[in-house]
């Protein structure tokens, strides 16, 4: 690496990837409790009529890949899948923001934990907005990726991993003869002697 010089860019790359490293499976697990939950609360919510929702032809009803619960006077808004790629098919007036599909009590034992799972992915978004800018702030004090390694070693793998694939930076900046600069600037020709 030899004192190679790091850019923004390689400071926002590696930044990127260390905080990945660090919340993309616990983003992964809240997802899936989020998924498992708006299941559970989709079936409560119709109770018998889901094997007939889930029996009609294409088309019959609306289908959505989230929906919206109240528990104790707060709206939620759960998604079956992190990828949305998962729908359910819900009575009309169930489909966006007209309805809740279910109003649940505090004290219901789902309604718990979908405040619990709420309260857990705020504290998520909160300490991973915190950590990204210690990130930021100690990347800023270095100026190689020689120094990087020294000084932060244990991100070894994510700062050789950028150096190797970052893209080559040429700059386009002309060459410039310093007497003729000096001369577009109208200098003074001693500053000119002393340049």
């Amino acid at each position: 690496m030899a004192k190679t010089r790091l850019l923004t860019s390689d400071r926002e790359a590696i930044e990127r990837a260390v905080i990945k490293h660090k919340f993309e499976p616990l983003e992964q697990a809240a997802a899936v409790t989020e998924g498992a939950l708006a299941v559970e609360a989709y079936q409560r919510g119709y109770g018998v009529h889901v094997p007939y929702l889930a029996k009609a032809p294409k088309g019959a009803f609306l289908e959505a890949n989230n929906f919206r619960l109240n528990v104790g006077g707060r709206v939620f808004r759960l998604q079956f899948s992190p990828e949305r790629s998962i729908s359910y098919r819900f009575f009309y007036k169930h489909k966006g923001d007209w309805t809740d599909l279910l109003e649940l009590d505090v004290t219901d034992e789902l309604g718990q934990r979908i405040i619990a799972h709420a309260e857990n992915k705020d504290q998520l978004v909160k300490d991973k907005t915190a950590l990204t800018k210690v990130v930021s702030s100690t990347l800023a004090q270095f100026r190689t990726f020689d120094d990087l390694l020294t000084g932060w070693p244990e991100a070894e793998s994510f700062i050789k991993a950028r150096w190797q694939t970052r893209p080559d930076y040429k700059a386009n900046v002309p060459a410039v003869v310093i007497k003729d600069l000096s001369a577009q600037l109208d200098l003074p020709p001693e500053t000119q002697k002393a340049a």
